[in-house]
């Protein structure tokens, strides 16, 4: 069992603003499940290559990037939106959050 939040990415795209990507974040709710750390993932359409945004795609993206051994690194254009979403996250798990990939 564990305890998740997401968030949907909006960004300005062709003068328009459009749902982009999703940020996860998932911790186990027993200290005895796992390592008891903030999971966190991503994921993001290419705008320029036609892609149209599925927030279920999306969301089973994220959570496999979140189960990673390692931290995958966002693109540069998440970064932002990664940063407000981990402060996010140490309010909602009372947790400080560390990433050494950012």
């Amino acid at each position: 069992m564990s305890n998740e939040i997401y968030e949907i990415v909006v960004a300005k795209v062709g003068g328009r603003m459009q749902k982009v990507g999703v940020l996860y974040a998932d911790m186990p709710i027993f200290p005895d499940v796992g390592d008891g750390e903030v999971k966190i993932g991503w994921s993001r359409v290419s705008v320029n290559r036609g892609d149209k945004f599925d927030k279920d795609k999306g969301l089973r993206l994220a959570k496999d990037r979140s189960k990673a051994r390692t931290f995958v690194t966002p693109p540069r254009s998440l970064k932002y939106h990664m940063n407000r979403f981990i402060n996010r996250c140490e309010r909602y798990y009372k947790k400080q959050i560390k990433i050494e990939a950012m």
